[in-house]
Parts: C-alpha cells; structure tokens; sequence
C-alpha cells in the first residue's frame, strides 16, 4: 500500500506534537499516560502496576488531560494567527 507523503508527513508531525507535550508532565504521569494511551491499560491495572491508589491515578491522568487538551488548544490558536 503506497501512502500520500502530506498525510506521512502530518502523522509524524502530530507525533512530534505529542511527544513534546507529554515530555512536560512528571515522570510519573508521563508513564501513567503512555500506559493509558499506547499500553492501553485501565486504571486498575496502572494502579496495581505502579503501586498507587486508584483514585490517584484518575487525578492525575485527568490532570494530565486538561493539561494536554490546554497545550493543543494553545498551538491550535498559534497556527490560526499565524496562518
């Protein structure tokens, strides 16, 4: 399957985007959301996984996430003003 060289582009560029916000959350959390996201492990798992309490680990993934939602949003509106 020969695939469009914009679409290769702008998947790694996306890639390149996530990298770099998720490289501004604490260790920890870091771990927690590629566990989350590329693991795709449940809290429960991360949990026991990283020997923390359940609820923790909802907070600080939902930080995490309005953290993440904030710095797209943010670059969303850069590329806006600037295009």
């Amino acid at each position: 399957i020969r695939r469009d060289p914009r679409e290769e582009t702008e998947r790694r560029e996306a890639g390149e985007l996530v990298n770099a916000i998720v490289s501004t959350f604490s260790d920890e959390v870091r771990e927690m959301f590629y566990m989350t996201f590329y693991e795709e492990m449940t809290v429960p798992e991360i949990a026991t996984a990283l020997k923390l309490n359940e609820n923790t680990v909802y907070s600080k993934l939902r930080r995490a996430q309005i953290k993440f939602e904030q710095a797209c949003a943010s670059l969303e509106s850069e590329e806006v003003s600037v295009g």
